[in-house]
């Protein structure tokens, strides 16, 4: 019995050693996933959050004429967005929700509360 232990975990051990190297190097590298799965379509395979492209959001803010929002004060404000203006900018590769941070899904619900995460990225500033 002994000579079969010691077989088996001749075997077992360097099983167990190639799993947990590529788990925790597949957890770090881009295009790797953890055991073979890989992340839902539309969810980033790093962070696992979800990707919202930029033209899924200019379906709505890119009219110009239709997209207005009311403030909880009355006020209207328009809700287009300039996407030539953006795209050249210094932000034109990211992502919208990049700094719209509380942007999860959309369509939205109802009006998201405007925040900007703009120290994510620009802390000494």
């Amino acid at each position: 019995m002994p000579k079969t232990v010691s077989r088996l975990a001749t075997w077992l051990i360097p099983f167990f050693l190639i799993l947990v190297v590529h788990s925790v190097h597949g957890a770090t590298e881009p295009g790797i996933s953890i055991l073979g799965e890989e992340p839902p379509e539309g969810f980033d395979p790093l962070t696992g959050e979800r990707i919202i492209s930029n033209e899924r959001c200019l379906t709505c803010h890119g009219d110009e004429q239709m997209k207005t929002d009311v403030r909880d004060d009355g006020s209207e404000v328009k809700i287009f967005v300039h996407s030539k203006q953006i795209r050249e900018s210094v932000h034109g590769e990211l992502n919208c929700n990049s700094c719209h941070i509380t942007i999860d899904r959309v369509p939205h619900r109802k009006a998201p509360a405007v925040i900007v995460g703009c120290l994510d990225c620009h802390r000494e500033t």
